[in-house]
């Protein structure tokens, strides 16, 4: 019945939490990802300036 009802919302509440939680995991990776890209083409440029 009524107990029943409460479970379930619940669950998909708990579910809703998780999935929101791995999103943004997902975004801070992305974002970390960006930066190391960044850092590795400022290297890349440095490197071409100590070569002229």
């Amino acid at each position: 019945g009524k107990e029943d009802k409460g479970e379930e919302e619940e669950e998909e509440e708990e579910e809703e939490e998780e999935e929101e939680e791995e999103e943004e995991e997902e975004e801070e990776e992305e974002e970390e990802e960006e930066e190391e890209e960044e850092e590795e083409e400022e290297e890349e440029e440095e490197e071409e300036e100590e070569e002229e």
